[in-house]
Order: C-alpha cells, then sequence, then structure tokens
C-alpha cells in the first residue's frame, strides 16, 4: 500500500487509532473531510492537522463559517450543535443546523461528538455514544464499535456497546468494563457489552441499530 500518494476519509467518524496507525504505516497522506447534502465539503483536516489532532474534522475551508450553538446561543467552549453558513449551500447565506454535535479547540480545530438525536442524559449529565466508541477503539483487541442507548430505571438511560474482537481473541464483558473505569466517568459506563461476530448494517452503509437492540 506504500504506492498510495492520497486517503481521504468522510462520511462517518474515523478513529483515533486508526488515523496513528495510517500515518505511522503510510506517511502523510490521509485527508479527513467533513461535509453535508446541504454544502458539499465543509471542513477539511489535512495530514499535518491529524498528526498534532487525530480526532479533529478540520478546519472550515475558505469561504465557509462555522459556530457552534447550545440552548439558542453561540458558544466557544463545550459541545453543541454546528451550525454552517456558505455562499454555495442550498440556503444561500443563511446558518443551516446540521445536526452534528460538534467542539471546537483553542487551535481552531473541530471535534464530532455524534449526532444531536444520538445524544442521551444519564444519571442528569449529557452522554455522547460516539465518545465511547472512539475509546472503546483504544483497545488493542477491539477492531470495531457500536455504541447506543436502552432505557434504565436509574439513570433514566443508559449506554449499550456492541464490539467486534480482532480475529481469534477472546474478551469477556468483565475484562472490557475493568479497563473502561480508568477512561470513563461511571454515567459514560456501558450497562451491557456485547460480543458480536460482525456490525450488522442497512442498505445505505449504516450500522443496523434494529438488529443490534435485539441482542439486548
Amino acid at each position: 500500500m506504500r504506492s498510495l500518494q492520497c486517503i481521504i476519509t468522510g462520511g462517518a467518524a474515523i478513529s483515533e487509532t486508526l488515523v496513528t496507525e495510517t500515518l505511522r504505516s503510510l506517511g502523510t497522506i490521509l485527508f479527513s473531510l467533513y461535509g453535508t447534502s446541504e454544502a458539499g465539503v465543509c471542513m477539511i483536516a489535512a495530514p499535518d492537522d491529524l498528526i498534532k489532532c487525530s480526532k479533529t474534522i478540520g478546519k472550515p475551508i475558505p469561504g465557509l463559517k462555522a459556530q457552534i450553538v447550545k440552548n439558542g446561543q453561540v458558544i466557544t467552549q463545550g459541545v453543541g450543535e454546528l451550525y454552517i453558513k456558505c455562499a454555495w449551500s442550498v440556503k444561500g447565506k443563511a446558518w443551516i443546523a446540521t445536526g452534528d454535535l460538534a467542539s471546537k479547540d483553542v487551535n481552531g480545530y473541530y471535534y464530532l461528538h455524534g449526532r444531536v438525536d444520538d445524544m442521551i442524559v444519564s444519571g442528569g449529565e449529557n452522554v455522547y455514544p460516539l465518545s465511547l466508541e472512539q475509546v472503546l477503539l483504544e483497545h488493542p483487541l477491539i477492531i470495531e464499535a457500536f455504541v447506543t442507548f436502552v432505557s434504565d430505571i436509574e439513570f433514566g438511560q443508559r449506554l449499550v456497546a456492541f464490539i467486534v474482537l480482532e480475529p481469534n481473541q477472546i474478551l469477556f464483558e468483565e475484562g472490557v468494563h475493568d479497563w473502561l473505569t480508568t477512561k470513563v466517568a461511571r454515567y459514560q459506563m456501558p450497562k451491557k457489552i456485547i460480543m458480536i461476530d460482525e456490525v450488522p448494517m442497512t442498505v445505505i452503509g449504516k450500522p443496523d441499530k434494529k438488529k443490534l437492540l435485539q441482542l439486548v
């Protein structure tokens, strides 16, 4: 694969582990794009950006403005809904709510935290399934992870994690739980961890949440 001159990823979050390994193994050829159906490509993270911040989706391209809104107010810190505006969007120069949760650091890099309708409130805290997925993918034996949620009497809602292991590897739920205790807060801990052979997909290539929840 060293003959590759450029790799472009987009359409879904890419794990920090995969970004780091790609840059280490193949060199500075990885680009991560973020876009919307209303405006096309909105942000680009070039290889140098990913070396600095492996989780970033980059910065707005020239001509596009972005802001993060929470409870109707523009915020500069924390997580909120990402809004974009550019002359070539379907809404002209009006702000567009993307439906994506994002944050921005002091250097102007943006980060995704999942979809607005994916966020849950667990034990009074806002919890983002994508954040737990990214942590799970740091485990050396886990190659795929999908996190969703179920109702819970004590917390209101709790996360459920489905994970796929490296071939011929064995890992039990208790082992994953113990590994997570030093990496996430109590309200982020999944109520259940389920090992699966592969993540089922819908016809449009998204994880099939309905099929997965049948396993809970």
